[in-house]
C-alpha cells in the first residue's frame, strides 16, 4: 500500500441519506414487462435493485415477441423517472452534521477527497450547495461523465476518472461505499476499502466480505480508521 493521499466516497447511502422511494419506478418496470407475459414478485432480496430487476427481465423475455429497442427505451424512461425523483429530493436535502464534521476531519489531515457516483451532477451539486460543502471536494465524478447501463452498472470507470482527477493511484486512496459496485472496483485498484453497513445493505455486503478491509456503521468512525492507518504507516 502506498501513502494514503485521498478518500473517495460513494454518494447515496454514504454521504447522503437515501430518503426517496423508488417504488413507482419498480412498478413501471413490472407493468411494462408484464405486457409480454412475464410477471415478478419484487419484494425479494434478488430484486432489491433496479438493475437486478432489469437484468432478470431481459433474461426471461428472451424469445418473446418484444419490440425492437424495448430495453433501451425502458432504460431511458427509467433514468428520466429516477432523475426527476432525485432532483425533487435534492431541493431540501443536505449533508448532516456528522458527515460535514467527518469531511472536515479528513481535510484537516491533509487528505484529498472525491466523490464517485451514478447520480447526476446537478443533484450532487445542489445538495452540496445546500450544505455549503462543495469546497470540501477535489473531484466529483457522476453519471454525466459516462453512459449508464442499468442492466450492468460498473463504477470502475467512475473510480478511475476520480483517481485521475485527484492525480493519485489506487493504492494511495481509501474508498468508502455501501454496495458491491463501490467496493469491487476499489479492491481491483488496490485501494483500502471501507464498507458502510446498514440494515438494508448487509446481505449484499456480506457477499463480498473478503473484499472489504474495514466496516463502519457511522461515518463518524472513519476518522479513527485513518488515524490508526497513519500511526502504523512506515515513516
Amino acid at each position: 500500500m502506498g501513502e494514503l493521499k485521498a478518500v473517495i466516497f460513494d454518494w447515496d447511502g454514504v454521504l447522503v441519506p437515501i430518503r426517496i422511494n423508488l417504488e413507482q419506478v419498480f412498478d413501471y418496470i413490472v407493468k411494462e414487462i408484464s405486457k409480454y407475459g412475464v410477471n415478478f414478485k419484487i419484494n425479494s432480496v434478488k430484486f432489491s435493485t433496479i438493475e437486478a430487476l432489469i437484468k432478470t427481465a431481459k433474461k426471461d423475455l428472451q424469445g418473446k415477441d418484444i419490440p425492437m429497442n424495448f430495453f433501451d427505451k425502458l432504460q431511458n424512461k427509467v433514468l428520466v423517472m429516477i432523475n426527476e425523483i432525485f432532483t425533487k429530493d435534492a431541493l431540501t436535502n443536505s449533508l448532516n452534521k456528522e458527515v460535514l464534521q467527518s469531511l472536515k476531519q479528513v481535510r484537516e489531515l491533509g487528505l484529498k477527497t472525491g466523490i464517485f457516483t451514478i447520480n447526476r451532477l446537478h443533484i450532487v451539486e445542489k445538495i452540496l450547495n445546500n450544505s455549503n460543502a462543495i469546497h470540501l471536494f477535489d473531484a466529483i465524478v457522476t453519471q454525466d461523465d459516462f453512459v449508464l447501463n442499468l442492466e450492468n452498472i460498473d463504477k470502475k470507470e467512475h473510480l478511475d476518472a476520480c483517481l485521475e482527477r485527484l492525480q493519485i493511484s489506487g493504492d494511495e486512496c481509501m474508498v468508502v461505499g455501501d454496495r458491491p459496485i463501490d467496493i469491487l472496483p476499489a479492491h481491483e485498484v488496490n485501494a483500502i476499502t471501507v464498507g458502510f453497513i446498514g440494515s438494508d445493505n448487509r446481505h449484499q455486503m456480506d457477499t463480498i466480505a473478503d473484499k472489504i478491509d474495514y466496516t463502519i456503521d457511522s461515518i463518524t468512525k472513519l476518522y479513527q480508521i485513518i488515524i490508526t492507518l497513519e500511526d502504523h504507516s512506515p515513516t
